[in-house]
């Protein structure tokens, strides 16, 4: 399986700057793939909550957080290769790393 990335994480961040616009208006919510050549979207529902659609908006991976319990479900509807879900997994919490906001 192919994948690519259309959108650069750090693309709102780099334009922003040269805009001088404030930091709220920089959450990173959703990413474009593209799987075998079809285009996909990774959202960030929540900070505890993602999903992949494809172009139907119909779900293909969805990795949710267990809670007080600890550690993630991640369910697939399709066959997708561990490192392929690893990697879905890696770039959610990058996401989720871009946006947390750094209180002073």
């Amino acid at each position: 399986m192919k994948v690519s990335a259309d959108t650069d994480m750090l693309s709102n961040r780099r334009t922003a700057a040269k805009r001088s616009l404030p930091v709220r208006n920089m959450r990173k919510t959703a990413s474009l793939l593209h799987m075998d050549g079809h285009p996909c979207r990774l959202i960030m529902e929540n900070s505890q909550n993602y999903v992949l659609v494809n172009e139907n908006g119909r779900d293909l991976v969805r990795i949710i957080r267990r809670g007080l319990t600890g550690g993630w479900n991640v369910s697939a509807s399709g066959r997708f290769r561990p490192e392929m879900l690893c990697g879905l997994f890696a770039l959610c919490r990058y996401m989720e790393q871009e946006n947390e906001m750094i209180l002073v």
